[in-house]
């Protein structure tokens, strides 16, 4: 497994280290509208903001911010693939994790999905998010933006509000962002499987085909040392 994921770790790296050099823009629309997400996660998988069996042999930690473009292209193009190849079948567990830190409104846009979690609407939540991303730090995502996405995946917009409002949430962002810090990621989305850390997202076909050998790998691993 250490050669396959060490495979994982290097095409993974290429593609973060080019994204840091020109990251493209995820802009959809001009701000005033909103684009419905053209593949959205099935809740019927979603437990909390964990999404897959929590007896999955593998699980996969997702370290991300909502401003990043890389993420939003990870959460679009790599994800529903994972979903079908792994997670429904039962294999993968998926837990993203909040890494906040590109500016306020990654810290806002974390707290409002987490209040979106409350009523359990996590991933709806999360992925108008990222099917809406505008650039970084271009005040787009605000309190208003906040609110249309709410009414958009049916929470109710009071108890919505009253969880803004109390910044509880913001500061659970705050510390797990700080968590993982601590724990060494510096850039999003950083992928965790097991205990191999993978910054960056496979977005080709080698880059996805080297991860899912990884996970398969991971879990045929898990799968032998069972009693």
């Amino acid at each position: 497994m250490g050669a396959v994921v060490a495979g994982v770790v290097v095409v993974i790296a290429v593609a973060a280290s080019q994204g840091v050099i020109g990251r493209a823009s995820s802009a959809t629309g001009d701000g005033s509208s909103l684009a419905v997400p053209s593949a959205p996660t099935p809740l019927s998988l979603a437990s909390g903001r964990a999404l897959g069996l929590p007896s999955a042999r593998a699980t996969l930690v997702v370290w991300e911010d909502f401003q990043c473009p890389l993420c939003g292209e990870f959460v679009r193009q790599i994800e529903p693939r994972l979903i079908t190849d792994f997670v429904a079948p039962g294999q993968l567990r998926i837990v993203p994790r909040d890494m906040a830190f590109l500016g306020p409104e990654s810290v806002g846009a974390a707290a409002a999905a987490r209040c979106a979690n409350a009523q359990g609407k996590f991933w709806p939540y999360h992925d108008y998010l990222y099917w809406n991303q505008m650039p970084e730090n271009s005040g787009a995502l605000n309190r208003v933006r906040f609110d249309q996405i709410a009414s958009a995946v049916g929470l109710d917009r009071s108890t919505f509000d009253a969880c803004l409002d109390k910044g509880v949430e913001a500061t659970n962002a705050d510390k797990e962002t700080a968590a993982g810090r601590a724990e060494g990621v510096s850039e999003t989305p950083t992928l965790v499987l097991g205990a191999q850390m993978m910054p960056g997202a496979p977005l080709s076909d080698l880059q996805y085909a080297a991860l899912s050998n990884a996970i398969k790998a991971a879990i045929a691993a898990s799968a032998s040392s069972a009693p």
